[in-house]
This record gives C-alpha cells, sequence and structure tokens, in this order.
C-alpha cells in the first residue's frame, strides 16, 4: 500500500485527514472513496507517486469513477502530458 508522508509544517487538519484515510484503507482497502481521497491529498502533498498508486487501486476497482479520472488527469499534468491529461479529464 502507498502511504503519504505528512510534514510537520501541515496543519493538524490535514494530518488528521492522513491519518483517518490511513485507518480507512487499513479496515478496507477496497474502499473507493478512501483511495480517490488519499490519491486527492497525495496530489496536494505533491506526492505523485502515491497519488498515482492511490489512484491505480481505485481504478481497479472501478474503472470509469470520474473522481479517478480527474485525479489520473491531474497527474498526467505533472508529468506534463497535456494530451494524455485531455484524455482523461474527458472520460472523466
Amino acid at each position: 500500500m502507498a502511504s503519504v508522508t505528512i510534514s510537520g509544517n501541515l496543519s493538524q487538519t490535514a494530518r488528521e485527514l492522513g491519518v483517518s484515510l490511513s485507518a480507512l484503507l487499513a479496515a478496507n482497502p477496497q474502499d473507493l472513496q478512501a483511495l480517490v481521497r488519499a490519491g486527492e491529498l497525495a496530489l496536494k502533498l505533491d506526492d505523485d507517486t502515491a497519488a498515482a498508486a492511490f489512484f491505480a487501486r481505485a481504478e481497479r476497482i472501478d474503472p470509469h469513477n470520474a473522481r479517478v479520472k480527474a485525479g489520473e488527469g491531474s497527474l498526467l499534468v505533472s508529468a506534463e502530458r497535456p494530451g494524455d491529461a485531455l484524455r482523461h479529464f474527458a472520460e472523466a
């Protein structure tokens, strides 16, 4: 399972969210909403590797989920692949 490293300069709320998501995924590794939210949080933390892992797991559960496609699109923007990003956003 991918993990998100939470630095000390984040707010207490962000740390609590990370801990909550970790607990949700530990209890139910197939929780689609928790996987998507973890991917979105990883994107905000500039951890593209963790985000990619969370979105890949979520995509295996629901390959047509709009939030998953949008998250993958955001990853592709970060990777400077605008054509692929646009395709994912269009699928969302």
